[in-house]
Order: C-alpha cells, then structure tokens, then sequence
C-alpha cells in the first residue's frame, strides 16, 4: 500500500462576526479597561487572528515585483503563552500537499531554510537582494516553515514578548519541543484548513533527524486528539540520530574513510592508521585510540597533515576568514564528545552583529561554497531579518528579537531522546521515509548515515541495492539510493546527494527539488540505457 501526497482540497472556513449596540457609558468603561491591558493586548494580537487573512505577505524588502506565489507569515499561539512564528508558501499549481520544515541546531531557524535553501525568494551572495528561486520546492508542494522551539527566530513567549532573549522562554528538551512543534502545526492547520486538508509530509535537515521522528511519532499516536490533517510522510537531511550520530559519538572509521576518500588523507597515513588501529573493524571500535598501540598517534599524524576544512562542505571556497566555525575536522573528536563543533554550522546573527570580515569579503577569487553556491547568503539573510521593513512585511512586532543560535547555545536545550532509531523503525511502517546525505559533508557524513540505515532499522528489506539515481533520466548523476520495503503501509529510501555539502537545498538546489520530487512520486530515475 501507497500514501497518496494529494488530497481533495476543503473549502476554507467562512467566519462572520456581529456587534451589538453600545450605550455611551458602556463604550466609555471599554475604552478604560483596553487602555490598561494595551500592552499585554498587544503582545498576543499577532497571534490572535482569526484567520490567514491578516497573514498575507503582499510584498518583501528586497524584491521588486509581485511575489511569485501567494505568501502568509505570522504568529500562532502554539503552547498557552507561546507564539510559533510561521512562513507559508503557496505551491505554483494548488492543491498541493505542504511540506513543513524544521530547520534542527537545536536552535537553528528555519528562515535559512526558506530564504536560502528552497523557498520561492532566496539570497544568492552577500547582496541584501532577494532572487527568484526557479528550483522552489514549491514546484511541489506548499512549504511551511516554523522557527521552533521559541525563542528562536520571530518566536517568542510571554511574559517576556517579542524582545525576550534565548532563556526567555525556559529550558527545553526533545520531548517539550516535540509537543510545542506539535501544538504550532494543529494551530497554523486551523488558520490554514484548505492547506492542511491536503496533507503534511514533516521534514528538516541536521538536529531535525530528531524534530520530525519525534514529532511525527507524536502525531501519529494521538488516537485520542488526532490532528486535523494527514502526515503523509517523513523526510530528514544529513540528520543527527541518537543513538547512532549527535549521540554517544562515532568511532574514527566513517571519519577515517571520509577523509581518505575525498583526498584528505595521504595513502601513507591511511596505511599506518589501518597497521595501527586493527583495521576497519578495530576502527570501528569507540575505543579504537586507546586500544591499539600507536592508534591514537596515527590518527593524529593524520588529523595534522589533514589541514582545515569547512565543517559543512568538504569543498567550500568562501572566505571564513573570523569565522569561528571553520576548524579543523578531528578524527578523533567523535570518540570522545557526543556534542562537538563538526555538528555546528554559522548562526544567522544580523549583520551588525557580526565580527567585520578582512576586506575584501569574499577574498578568493571565484570563490562558491560547495556544489557552486555562491557565498554569503547567511550573511545577507542576517541583514534582512534585522530591517524593521522585513518584520513589517513578514507580520511580526517592531520590538521582534530575532533570536537564532544552533547546537543549543545560547538558550537551554537538553538532548533527552536517547534511540530515533526506534522510532525510525515504527514509522517506516506506517509511511514513506526519506533520509539523505551530502556526499561532502564531513561533519555528518554519508558514511555514517549509511551504516545506520542500513543497519538500524527494524521491519525493513532491501528490494533496490545501491545504485545511481539522476535528474533527467539520462545522465545527468544526482547521487546513489538504496530502497527498501517495510512489512508495513510504508516505504524507505537512502539517497546521496553527490557534491553536497550539509545544507543540500543550498548547495544542490536542482538535485534537492529533483529528489523531492522522485521520492514523492516513489520512483528514481534511472542512467538512459
């Protein structure tokens, strides 16, 4: 059996008010009592509308012209005193299904998803200029993005509002994200009925691998409180999976191969690493530097003669000069930090912000990010999102933070989901499940996420060994899948990304439209004969 990712379309609610007469005494004591709640009143006023039309995106700072889709961005009132900033765009030939995306950190935002990944306007460069995306994902689908868990991006709770800072909203863990995620999607689902009576499919990239299993689980699961819409299916990217990767840590030998496979890593010291550590299966051991005599001098050797590298993509070319994220890879790391800087990307911090790069910005000449992104989107999105114009255009208070941080800096955030493995294998049963991997990501590499598909799901049988998957149909590669069956109503996919660094929409955007649309329409293309 199959999960459809269309639905017939429902009409949206039609609401209607009336209002009584007021006699002049009675219309005096009402304006007393608002002028002393104004304040309160309008720290929940954003997110008290009673539909989308106070939503609607008319125009955006940075782009000239009518937007190329309809728009709506605002806040929900998710959990009691917290509001869930949102951004929906409107798929080019409706109804469609929405794909809602987490973007992970934990405390990364999902406006760099939108606005840099696969949204209809993104940022191509450090120009403060918003571009039409031919490769939007909304070629397919509506795409809903949440800032969650608040504070982060344009989300906020009370009492401390829209200007609070990271600890503003207290401490959160996977599970109280899951549930405030879950509250934000059944509140933008009753503003938005006739897009969400077209089905979700929940998605995300990084420290989403645990958002969307553990939301999904929880939405599944509700027999009791069934949400108002569908979730037709599962999606993650170069995703974190406790207890797997972001978990207890990985042994040297995914890393070890990574780096010899992409042309890090001498022959030599790759020879001495395998003489010293007992080979791929003593590699393969968390204890590996200090079981063999001389593994953990070999692996140092190499992790010198390695040099740096951009902890996102193996073959960035931007200038990261005072970047704090561009550090050296450790071979060594994993064994021993479950939470260490190859999980890390840039914040989106606004411009000002920002420690001044050495001028020229972009010193290399012809420098691009991996796969031929061009350099400094993150940087131009900070700029925009500190504008007062943007947060008038996006429908958010003046006195917005925006508050973004990744990796759990910054605010209070506790990894508290020990196995999504587990969970994996429950909802690979129940719906189509993709997971994929930049095939040049060297902080989640594609090693690891393939090691664990292959070896840590319950329930599922290969039916399609490795093999390419491409674009066109004829020969223009998009990476390798391996398919599998589930004893269930659901399906699951691997594929890589060839090229790719962490954020593949960003760095492979026709390859990221091109495998969204596949696996919706559960057929990869094949090489032309």
């Amino acid at each position: 059996h199959e999960y459809s990712f269309t639905a017939v379309v429902m009409a949206p609610f039609l609401l209607s008010q009336s209002m009584a007469l007021l006699s002049l005494p009675l219309l005096v004591l009402c304006f007393l009592i608002s002028v002393l709640v104004v304040v309160d009143a309008s720290r929940s006023s954003f997110s008290s509308s009673a539909s989308a039309s106070t939503d609607v995106v008319t125009s955006l700072p940075g782009f000239t012209g009518p937007l190329p889709t309809r728009m709506w961005s605002g806040l929900v009132e998710s959990l009691p005193g917290m509001h869930s900033h949102y951004i929906l765009a409107e798929c080019t030939a409706p109804p469609c299904a929405t794909i809602a995306w987490f973007q992970g950190g934990p405390g990364a935002s999902s406006m760099y998803g939108m606005f840099v990944e696969f949204g209809p306007l993104v940022f191509k460069g450090s120009d403060v200029k918003l571009n039409v995306n031919p490769y939007s994902w909304t070629h397919l689908a509506n795409t809903l993005v949440i800032d969650s868990p608040p504070p982060v991006g344009f989300s906020y709770c009370d009492p401390a509002g829209p200007s609070g800072n990271g600890t503003s909203c207290g401490p959160w863990d996977d599970a109280s994200t899951a549930s405030v995620n879950d509250a934000a999607l059944r509140a933008w689902a009753k503003r938005h009925p006739q897009h969400a009576a077209n089905g979700l499919i929940i998605a995300g990239e990084s420290y989403a691998g645990v958002y969307v299993p553990t939301l999904v689980k929880r939405l599944v699961e509700n027999v009791h409180d069934p949400p108002p819409f569908k979730v037709l299916g599962a999606a993650v990217g170069d995703p974190c999976a406790p207890p797997a990767v972001c978990g207890v840590g990985n042994a040297p030998l995914f890393h070890v191969l990574f780096a010899h496979g992409h042309g890090q890593m001498s022959y030599k010291n790759f020879e001495a690493i395998m003489n010293a550590c007992g080979g791929l299966s003593g590699l393969a051991r968390l204890d590996a530097p200090s079981r063999f005599d001389g593994c953990g001098d070999a692996l140092k050797r190499a992790d010198v003669d390695a040099g740096k590298v951009y902890p996102y993509a193996e073959y960035d070319d931007c200038n990261h000069a005072g970047d704090p994220f561009r550090r050296r890879r450790s071979l060594l790391s994993e064994a021993s930090e479950p939470r260490q800087w190859f999980l890390r990307r840039p914040s989106i911090v606004p411009l000002e912000e920002q420690p001044p790069p050495p001028p020229p910005f972009h010193a290399y000449p012809g420098g691009v990010a991996s796969g031929g992104a061009p350099c400094g989107s993150l940087r131009a999105l900070g700029a925009w999102l500190a504008e007062a114009e943007t947060k008038t255009a996006l429908n958010v208070p003046a006195t917005s933070n925006f508050f973004e941080c990744d990796n759990g800096g910054g605010f209070n955030y506790t990894l508290s989901e020990k196995n999504v493995l587990a969970i994996w294998s429950d909802l690979v049963q129940r719906m189509p499940v993709l997971v994929y991997n930049g095939d040049t990501d060297p902080g989640l590499n594609f090693y690891v996420t393939q090691n664990w598909t292959s070896k840590g799901i319950a329930g599922i049988v290969e039916r399609e060994a490795w093999r390419p998957w491409t674009v066109d149909g004829n020969h223009r590669l998009g990476g390798f899948v391996t398919r599998y069956a589930s004893e269930g109503a659901g399906r699951f996919d691997f594929a890589t990304i060839h090229g790719s660094g962490h954020m593949v929409p960003a760095f492979k955007p026709v390859q990221a439209l091109a495998l969204f649309e596949q696996w919706m329409s559960n057929a990869f293309k094949r090489y032309a004969p």
